[in-house]
């Protein structure tokens, strides 16, 4: 090992090299890991181990049907994505309340609101894209204003009377005017 060091010593190239590559090293490690302490990730300095990125509520919308279908209907918990579409969503909405909302109703049987802010998201869906000259609604929910962690209600477009339902059917029937 004094053989290494009187060696290192007398070569000014290798030793300059050795330190500006432990210091990358060094400094590259200790970024990785701040950079996972801010993240929420878990980390283990021995054995060294940086655990899988948390997945907080913000990745997720939740979608609560109470208000339109009963308050027996269980609140869903939808991923959220950078990249997810509104038609990719309301397709999820569906699939998560059928057989309780008729097929390709939205804006005319449901619509979904902002529970924090009111907003009513009318603008959106099948029809908006007829509108537009499109087969589907492709805007990201970004575009459309819906963002990671909203809360939204699924409720009946404005001007529209709720109907009883009756166990098992598809579809609407008997009419109860909304209070």
């Amino acid at each position: 090992m004094s053989d290494f060091f009187r060696w290192l010593s007398s070569n000014t190239v290798a030793a300059t090299t050795l330190i500006v590559f432990l210091s990358v090293v060094l400094t590259s490690t200790v970024l990785m890991y701040l950079v996972a302490f801010f993240q929420g990730r878990k980390i283990s300095f021995w054995p060294p181990r940086i655990g899988a990125k948390p997945v907080q509520a913000v990745d997720f919308l939740t979608v609560d049907p109470r208000q339109l279908l009963g308050a027996k209907r269980a609140i869903a918990q939808l991923p959220y994505g950078p990249d997810k579409t509104v038609d990719a969503l309301l397709d999820e909405v569906y699939y998560s309340q059928e057989p309780l909302i008729p097929p390709h109703t939205y804006r005319v049987e449901w619509v979904l609101r902002d529970a924090k802010t009111g907003r009513v998201f009318g603008d959106i869906g099948r029809r908006w894209a007829e509108g537009h000259g499109l087969p589907r609604d492709n805007r990201t929910l970004k575009e459309v204003g819906i963002t990671p962690g909203m809360r939204l209600e699924i409720i009946l477009p404005e001007g529209r009377s709720k109907k009883k339902r009756v166990p098992g059917a598809l579809y609407h029937v008997e009419e109860e005017q909304i209070e």
